[in-house]
């Protein structure tokens, strides 16, 4: 049976973006449904376009996310800065998800953002109040996070700490080498950032090509790695739903692969998708 593809768009590229502008679809609260920090509310912040847009033979017809650039609203960095600012207020621990699409993209940009929210955060006078920033990215593009040195990849936002959840796509990814090079210095200041955590999240399906696992990943530089079976979907006339039986399939299949890998990854259900929240 074919993949039910959803909200297909182009392939987006760095230079559909301006500088000091974030292209966005929306925001909203919820609960992180996924991956290392699943059943954290949060703030989501869905960036608007991917470099796998298109979805189709690009190894992404399971996607099942809207984020067309003809549908994003263009937001100023500050702008955005205080807007997110207000909406984490009411958390005692906030998190802030970005996701998308593809939001290394705009990474220059998402620089600039959160250098405005770190001022808010420490204009805001609650010196032990740190935010924490899960990016989602397929892994394609590295960070580049603007420091002044080249080819060092040190974050410094005071009271802001960082999380990269990669989930590579298709069979020939570079997941295994995506952080072997970068330099992760610790800061004098324990204000400033000292990079946290680096994730791997990897579909998994019995079709090909998410149906093998390269055994050498287990040796990658990853604070933690998962399998999370990719639902699946079908319509109902003119109403999409899940396919339950194909996606139980994946998960039994997840978890074979979890026992060949001598149980080096650990599972990660769409938990979002069964409390139909975003």
């Amino acid at each position: 049976m074919e993949t039910l593809v959803q909200f297909t768009d182009r392939a987006a590229k760095k230079s559909d973006y301006e500088a000091g502008y974030l292209s966005i679809i929306k925001y909203f609260h919820t609960v992180q449904g996924e991956a290392p920090y699943v059943g954290f509310p949060c703030v989501f912040l869905r960036l608007a376009g991917c470099n796998r847009g298109a979805k189709i033979g690009v190894d992404c017809e399971f996607c099942e996310t809207s984020f067309e650039l003809h549908k994003s609203l263009c937001f100023s960095v500050d702008v955005l800065a205080n807007i997110i600012f207000r909406e984490l207020e009411p958390y005692h621990s906030p998190m802030l998800v970005i996701t998308g699409g593809e939001p290394m993209l705009q990474m220059d940009s998402i620089s600039m953002f959160l250098t405005h929210l770190s001022d808010l955060l420490v204009a805001d006078g609650k010196s032990n109040r740190r935010l924490l920033v899960q990016f989602e990215t397929n892994g394609d593009f590295r960070p580049s996070l603007s420091t002044g040195r080249p080819n060092k990849y040190l974050f410094e936002f005071d009271h802001i700490d960082l999380a990269f959840v990669v989930s590579p796509k298709g069979p020939a990814i570079r997941d295994n080498q995506w952080f072997t090079s970068v330099d992760l210095r610790r800061s004098e200041n324990p204000n400033k950032l000292t990079f946290v955590k680096i994730f791997m999240r990897r579909i998994v399906s019995v079709e090909a090509p998410y149906n093998e696992l390269n055994l050498s990943w287990v040796y990658a530089p990853f604070d933690k790695m998962y399998l999370s079976p990719m639902m699946m979907y079908k319509k109902e006339g003119d109403t999409v739903v899940v396919d339950y039986e194909r996606s139980v399939q994946n998960s039994k299949h997840a978890m074979k692969l979890i026992k060949q890998s001598g149980y080096r990854y650990a599972m990660s259900f769409q938990s979002h998708v069964f409390m139909d929240i975003e």
